[in-house]
């Protein structure tokens, strides 16, 4: 798979329902985003990679005060439904497909 870096893992927490949510996030596209779901390769600092699923989803976040502009609370979050905090550390790199980063950010293709 020729995989592009996506995101180097700053933070996460764990939802028992959705996984190891990742950040950072993402703008929202502004046209087309649908929720989809693809194979991704977990870099760890130490070089071993995991390949597992990851959820691209559309969030919204719940930001009060007039000042925070729009994008701030429609974001795309990357979840890792199968991991866990023990299973990959912070620092670690999120590859995915051209297809994927396309998606996730299309005004960088």
């Amino acid at each position: 798979m020729t995989s592009i870096e996506l995101l180097k893992i700053h933070d996460y927490f764990q939802l028992p329902r959705l996984g190891l949510i990742l950040a950072p996030d993402f703008s929202l596209p502004r046209t087309g985003w649908a929720n989809f779901v693809s194979e991704v390769v977990v870099e760890l600092p130490d070089g071993s990679q995991l390949t597992t699923i990851a959820k691209f989803s559309q969030t919204h976040f719940l930001i009060k005060g007039p000042s925070v502009p729009i994008d701030k609370h429609w974001r795309v979050t990357v979840s890792l439904p199968d991991l866990t905090k023990q299973d990959i550390p912070i620092g670690s790199k999120v590859l995915v497909t051209p297809e994927t980063a396309a998606r996730v950010l299309p005004d960088a293709a």
